[in-house]
């Protein structure tokens, strides 16, 4: 009675990954230790079958996880621009989504 069962339609196509830098921001709770290797800050989107990456310095990194699954191969720039574009509202609205139904749709690539 009032249950509301999860379809496998409604679990998220994409989740999201940041890293940023020790010194990115003062008090940043998601900023590395200071001996993390220093990588440069980025936010990335995960699929089943794709990672799409964005660094702070704008570079952009795509991989066809099933066909390259060591990430060997940047693939971004064989993206269309609409591609590119639909990655990067995943990402943002990812980035900016709050509570469990909000972000739970957000996960949704291309929507």
């Amino acid at each position: 009675m009032g249950e509301h069962r999860l379809q496998m339609t409604d679990w998220r196509q994409a989740v999201l990954i940041e890293h940023h830098h020790p010194a990115s921001k003062k008090y940043d709770p998601d900023a590395a230790d200071d001996n993390s290797g220093n990588p440069p800050s980025y936010e990335a989107i995960r699929t089943p079958d794709a990672l799409w990456v964005e660094y702070a310095d704008g570079e952009r990194e795509y991989y066809d996880i099933k066909n390259d699954p060591d990430q060997l191969h940047n693939r971004a720039s064989s993206l269309s621009k609409s591609q590119q574009d639909a990655l990067h509202k995943t990402l943002t609205v990812l980035q900016k989504c709050e509570g469990a139904e909000a972000c739970r749709k957000a996960g949704h690539v291309g929507q």
